[in-house]
Parts: structure tokens; sequence; C-alpha cells
């Protein structure tokens, strides 16, 4: 498990609680270096996330692991969520 591998214990904890203390870790690390969290902070532009979304559905490999079925809509989405820096909830999404 990542929370592990970056040194801190996930012995007591959930598998849900351990996941969002790792992220809040890797937020501050992130934050801390100054690295950017969004598309955008990559400079990144807008108008390229079309093409992203179009190579995405030809990843084959990668597609055939989803959990869930996606659509390019939803991966549009995804990518546009990365861009702006929101993360969208599962009820957000329903």
């Amino acid at each position: 498990m990542v929370y592990d591998a970056i040194g801190l214990s996930s012995v007591s904890l959930s598998q849900e609680e351990a996941s969002y203390r790792c992220v809040g870790e890797l937020k501050r690390l992130v934050e801390g270096e100054n690295i950017p969290s969004t598309l955008k902070g990559f400079n990144i532009p807008v108008d390229a996330l079309e093409g992203l979304t179009n190579d995405a559905i030809e990843q084959k490999r990668i597609s055939a692991r989803r959990p869930m079925p996606l659509l390019k809509e939803d991966i549009y989405k995804i990518y546009k969520s990365a861009f702006d820096g929101v993360i969208v909830e599962k009820s957000e999404r329903e």
C-alpha cells in the first residue's frame, strides 16, 4: 500500500481511512515542493483535453482493467476535473 510505502503505518486503519490519509499526505508533499496539482498548472491548454480524451479511449490495455465502463464524456469529465483541480465525489457523478 502506498501509505506504508511512504513511511506511514496503516496497521490500525481501515482501507478507506488509510486511503484518505495517504491522499492528504501526498497533497502535503506536493504542496511543500510546489509541484503543480492540476493539468492547468502544468501548462496543458484546455483545448488539449479533447485529444487526451480520444487518446485515452484508444488505450485498450488500460480500458480492459477499468472497474466500470467509461464513456467518452466520462473520460473528458475526469480530464476537466484534473485541469480545474476539482475533485468530484461519487454522489455528484450519479
